[in-house]
This record gives structure tokens, C-alpha cells and sequence, in this order.
């Protein structure tokens, strides 16, 4: 969510992930569904024929993010802000 200090200070308000994968989810090439289910934007299933977007992104849409079983995990409505206001629009 915007940058308001109780949202940017609440543990719930990230995601542990790759610096590959957490530029693109920063910059809307990435995001996670209702499930957790990790899901490319179409700007990024466009370059699936490159070896290297395949490798990193295509082989892992679809599937779940990995969370502890002591992780409470993100907050459904920050991954909600992200979807609505981040993924897709680059």
C-alpha cells in the first residue's frame, strides 16, 4: 500500500523474495492471487519465448508461495492494493 508508517512498518506488508523477483514485483510484472499463486502480467507472458523470462517467470506462474508454517503471511488486502494498483501497469 502507499507508503502510510503503520502499513510500511507491519511485518504482513512483505514478501521474502529474490531480487530478480522482487524488482519485477515492485515494478507490476509480478504478483500473487487470492491463493498465493504466483501470476505474470501479459507485458511479461510476451517475452515467455526468452530463455531467460521462461526460466525465471513461466516456470513459476501458477504455483504457490512458500510460507513458513509459523508465517502468518502477507495481508490479503495489501496483495489486493498491489493487484488493483501495481501489477500491470508497466
Amino acid at each position: 500500500m502507499k507508503n502510510s508508517q503503520p502499513t510500511r512498518l507491519d511485518p504482513r506488508n512483505g514478501i521474502a523474495l529474490n531480487a530478480l523477483h522482487d524488482r519485477a514485483f515492485d515494478c507490476g510484472l509480478i504478483t500473487f492471487d487470492t491463493d498465493l499463486r504466483l501470476r505474470c502480467a501479459t507485458s511479461l507472458r510476451d517475452h515467455y519465448t526468452c530463455e531467460a523470462v521462461a526460466f525465471n517467470f513461466r516456470a513459476y506462474e501458477g504455483r504457490p508461495l512458500s510460507l513458513p508454517t509459523e508465517a502468518a503471511g502477507p495481508k490479503p488486502e495489501y496483495l489486493e492494493w498491489h493487484r488493483r494498483e501495481v501489477f500491470g501497469k508497466s
